[in-house]
């Protein structure tokens, strides 16, 4: 599940041993999968920024070959 919901191979072998020997606390577990979705949204802000970049770019070349007509 960790895996899948991508949680990298370092804080897996952090948190697995802890969960398996029921030392890994609920808020401690809440915590890492608040920091997940905060990478998460990172990643997508980044992402929606270089779409919109892709579509500036669209936008140039349209109104650079509408000017050349």
């Amino acid at each position: 599940m960790s895996r899948e919901c991508g949680f990298s191979i370092n804080s897996i072998t952090d948190y697995l041993p802890r969960f398996r020997a029921g030392t890994l606390t609920a808020k401690e577990m809440i915590e890492a999968i608040r920091q997940r979705i905060k990478e998460i949204n990172e990643g997508i802000n980044t992402q929606l920024d270089l779409r919109k970049k892709l579509e500036d770019h669209i936008e140039w070349f349209n109104n650079k070959a509408r000017k050349s007509k």
